[in-house]
């Protein structure tokens, strides 16, 4: 993710990378649910990491508007 982020920042078209960082970004939700559900982490944990990824997608999604806007 961090590899995303940085190129995003730096190249022209910057649409795309941040759509694959959103979709990292998603994944990586996806699987902390998994971890959650099988009993790996426990729902403390589960909670603080989820709320960090929402807080990077809200970060992120202004950005996206307006890479399509542009």
């Amino acid at each position: 993710m961090l590899e995303l982020a940085v190129s995003a920042r730096l190249k022209v078209h910057k649409k795309t990378d941040l759509t694959k960082f959103m979709v990292q970004k998603e994944l990586l939700k996806n699987l902390l649910h998994l971890a959650y559900d099988c009993g790996h982490i426990d729902l403390k944990k589960y909670r603080t990491a989820n709320n960090i990824l929402t807080g990077v997608g809200k970060r992120l999604s202004p950005f996206l508007s307006v890479s399509e806007v542009g």
